[in-house]
């Protein structure tokens, strides 16, 4: 098996598959639309995550 070049997403298009995941497109058509792996799915959707509660818990410090 061959290895896949090292690919760079950009915040744009990760937040676009998160949201095609949220929206209730299935992981296993996104990645094959997309040409992506799981890992790749699941970690943008996890670092999507981490930013929104990170931004909420600076909202909820400032008020």
């Amino acid at each position: 098996m061959t290895k896949r070049a090292r690919r760079i997403y950009i915040d744009e298009f990760k937040n676009q598959m998160v949201q095609l995941h949220l929206n209730r497109k299935p992981r296993s058509e996104i990645v094959k639309e997309y040409d992506l792996t799981e890992r790749h799915l699941i970690s943008g959707s996890n670092n999507i995550n981490l930013q929104a509660r990170s931004r909420k818990m600076t909202n909820v410090e400032m008020n």
